[in-house]
């Protein structure tokens, strides 16, 4: 199932801008569909990412160990325990052997109630009572990805926990929990003010800086406006701007400001906020960039008389080239997001001269984001700069971004305008690039600044020999007028050889005005290739006209198993923009066993004022374990190798998954089909389109760790939808954390990364020796000293 990622959200399919995180736990599109892995090992419980072989629904095995875990050992404390009472620590007399059987069946018992996915309610004394730090923070964990809704109480009391991992898994778990669903007849509102209210008293006490900046971190995926203030006082405090290194709650404040502008939670910066970023552009390299995020993400508003002051802030921080380089960065897009003619001026002169022909990853890095910026200021001026890249950069992802940003100059002005005109004068080389990429870019452009003229331009590209630029050429016709237009996508859709282009021919056909489309678009639903079925829907989804409610209702069923998900998905998303709603269809889509498509029918379901069912519990063999699997890996390109080692303890499922795909060769031959500058780039679809996957999904293993440089992570067509497509940040991307799973890092070769293109090959995956992977039962915790103990 296709990825939608942005320049700061990986995802089956990237797209410049990043999405907001939707309600019901949804970050874009990615893979999902098909069947388990055969020939896996069962899961062994990990701690926080533990697991409990079983077919079937895990989560009665959580039930039937309940009382063998209460009686072994006093491992957890007695029936009705209360929030405060005092710590129970296990009996003298257990058999040691007792106690770590008893601890190993209680993480696996928490890790089956994870996999479930289900409201777990046995989860809560575990969570809120038990002696053992390791299974408080599995329990906190387990609650948030379920999505269970006591999770709000529990978290309020565990903020307060003696031990400050625990404290931070509980803000985690927080981040977790806000976009799921709180379950029928909650008020989002008055449970995110509750929340909101326990981390607010938990920020005013903590004082380990982990724990701290968990909770700010919390405070920011809220999504609150109200958590504004609080992140902006930690950024007050005295003499930040020469600590080195900076403290790490004041990033977490730094960038939780972004992340606010990202939600579109916070519209502008209130002045004072706003000169305390400013000011700490010069300040530590981590803190600094955070500032800059924070500064792109919620630019001011149009009458802020303070505008003056951040330009020129903002373009010393760009321009000089002593900065880091995601300083510079983030300085430049938040350039293009202050606006201005004095903005557009040093945007432009980031392109001149050495810009245009970039000599290290670094200055590419900046001048890309230049690009960017300046595509949110068109003007003819603006298009002459583009023009002079497009002519004379070497750099063919820089060729490419500049193409993309000439269709800004369309809306200035009515096709014939002067933006316009010379945004088309300047895009004349991008036309005949020997660079695929470029071509497709100015393809897309083509259409905003020709408009009606723009079929001539567009038919040659048509017939590009690079299936990639067809498919942008294809798309780009759903925006040009006249039957011939929409001639020319019909033939194409019919006898194009390649699945990309014959995909975005449907698309732009089901974007088109014309009513004499239907036919063909119902034509496409009959298609047994469910991702051709799924644009189709996508397309009939606003089309008047009797018998199309009827057609989409009966080829829901047409597509049964975890394959046909991507159908199921496009269907259910049609039909909730009908009339007559189609009730029953999604009361039975609601308990998929897909879990992107029970959340588009609950979604729809809630529209229409109704409150779903429960969700049933996620069946079907055990998730993969990593037990002795490699966990280092080469990854030879057509372009170099770089290695990577993946993170079991944080991400069991993603790490095991990945390393039983490499085993089998499955990336071995497989183009990247995602390159996005400064962005990702990302691999593993079989199809090359960005819409397939192995054949199975694998649950979300999300966790804390943050996306930097070179980190690894799992591509979502929503939550639980990961598969076989994997990525690897070029940059720092905040808005990524705890709502993709990272699993693993790149330790060398990043300059071979920095040199892939869309397109490149994946020669082989082969493992490479490492550290084991340790299996087998997690000892016991030492007994706690007299009087001590680790609950309050």
């Amino acid at each position: 199932m296709p990825i939608r990622f942005d320049h700061g959200s990986p995802s089956r399919g990237l797209a410049h801008e990043p999405l907001p995180v939707p309600e019901e736990g949804r970050e874009g599109r990615a893979p999902s569909g098909g069947e388990a892995v055969p020939g896996l090992t069962p899961v062994r419980g990990r701690g926080c990412g533990g697991r409990i072989a079983a077919k079937g629904p895990l989560f009665g095995h959580l039930t039937r160990l309940t009382p063998l875990l209460v009686a072994l050992a006093g491992c957890a404390h007695g029936p009705g325990p209360t929030p405060g009472a005092g710590p129970q620590g296990p009996v003298a007399s257990a058999d040691p052997i007792a106690v770590a059987a008893a601890r190993r069946a209680t993480l696996d018992a928490i890790a089956s109630a994870r996999d479930a996915r289900t409201h777990a309610p046995d989860l809560v004394p575990f969570a809120r009572d038990h002696q053992d730090t390791e299974v408080r923070r599995a329990a906190l964990r387990a609650m948030g990805l379920i999505g269970d809704p006591r999770i709000r109480e529990i978290v309020q009391f565990r903020l307060g926990d003696p031990d400050p991992s625990v404290r931070a898994e509980a803000a985690f778990a927080l981040s977790l929990h806000w976009g799921w669903e709180l379950g029928p007849g909650s008020d989002r509102i008055l449970a995110e003010t509750l929340v909101e209210e326990a981390l607010e008293a938990a920020l005013s006490r903590e004082e380990d800086p982990a724990a701290r900046s968990a909770v700010l971190r919390a405070l920011a995926w809220s999504g609150s406006e109200d958590a504004a203030p609080l992140l902006a006082r930690e950024l007050a405090a005295p003499g930040l701007r020469e600590a080195r290194p900076a403290p790490e709650p004041a990033v977490a404040a730094a960038e939780g400001l972004g992340i606010l502008g990202y939600r579109k939670a916070l519209g502008s910066l209130d002045a004072g906020t706003r000169d305390l970023l400013l000011g700490l552009l010069a300040a530590d390299p981590a803190l600094a960039r955070g500032a800059a995020y924070a500064l792109f993400r919620v630019p001011p508003p149009p009458e802020d008389p303070g505008r003056a002051a951040a330009v020129s802030a903002l373009a010393g921080a760009a321009a000089d080239p002593g900065t880091p380089r995601e300083v510079r960065v983030h300085a430049a897009r938040a350039l293009g997001t202050t606006g201005g003619d004095e903005a557009a001026l040093r945007l432009a002169s980031l392109l001149t001269g050495p810009g245009l022909a970039p000599r290290d990853p670094g200055e590419a890095a900046v001048a890309i984001a230049a690009v960017r910026g300046l595509a949110r200021l068109p003007s003819p001026e603006m298009a002459k700069v583009l023009g002079a890249v497009l002519s004379a950069s070497p750099d063919p992802s820089l060729r490419a971004e500049a193409a993309a940003a000439l269709a800004a100059c369309a809306p200035a002005e009515a096709s014939g305008g002067a933006a316009a005109q010379a945004g088309l004068a300047a895009l004349a080389p991008a036309l005949a690039d020997p660079v695929a990429d470029v071509r497709a870019a100015a393809a897309a452009s083509l259409a905003a600044l020709a408009r009606d003229a723009a079929l001539s331009r567009l038919a040659p590209l048509v017939e590009d020999p690079d299936p990639h630029v067809r498919a942008g050429a294809l798309g780009a016709l759903a925006d040009v007028p006249g039957p011939a237009a929409r001639d020319l996508v019909l033939s194409r859709l019919a006898s194009d050889p390649a699945s990309g282009p014959r995909l975005a021919a449907l698309d732009a056909l089901g974007r088109r005005a014309e009513d004499d489309v239907v036919g063909p678009l119902l034509s496409a639903l009959d298609s047994p290739d469910p991702v051709v079925a799924g644009v189709a829907a996508a397309g009939l989804a606003s089309r008047p006209g009797p018998g199309i409610g009827a057609a989409l209702a009966a080829a829901f069923d047409r597509f049964p198993g975890p394959a046909g998900a991507e159908a199921r998905v496009a269907i259910v998303d049609a039909l909730a923009k009908r009339e007559p709603p189609a009730e029953e269809l999604f009361a039975r889509a609601a308990t998929d066993p897909d879990v992107l498509v029970q959340t588009r029918a609950r979604l729809a379901i809630r529209a229409l004022g109704n409150a779903p069912p429960p969700r049933p519990p996620r069946a079907g063999e055990a998730p993969p374990s990593p037990d002795g699997l490699p966990m280092a890996f080469a990854v030879e390109t057509e372009r170099g190798t770089f290695h990577l080692r993946l993170d079991p303890q944080e991400a069991p499922t993603a790490a095991a998954n990945f390393a039983t795909l490499a085993a089998r060769g499955y990336f071995d031959g497989l183009a990247l089909h995602r390159v996005v500058p400064d962005f990702v780039v990302q691999g593993g679809d079989p199809r090359g389109d960005g819409s397939g996957g192995p054949g199975y999904s694998i649950r979300c293993d999300y966790n804390p760790v943050p996306y930097e440089r070179g980190v690894v992570g799992m591509a979502l067509a929503g939550k639980d939808t990961g598969g076989s497509q994997w990525f690897v940040t070029l940059s720092r991307q905040p808005h990524l954390d705890g709502h993709y799973t990272a699993f693993g890092r790149v330790v060398t070769g990043m300059e071979v990364v920095d040199s892939l293109r869309r397109g490149d090959r994946i020669l082989s995956v082969r493992p490479e020796p490492g550290p084991p992977v340790p299996s087998g039962p997690t000892p016991p915790p030492p007994p706690p000293a007299a009087g001590q103990g680790t609950t309050p």
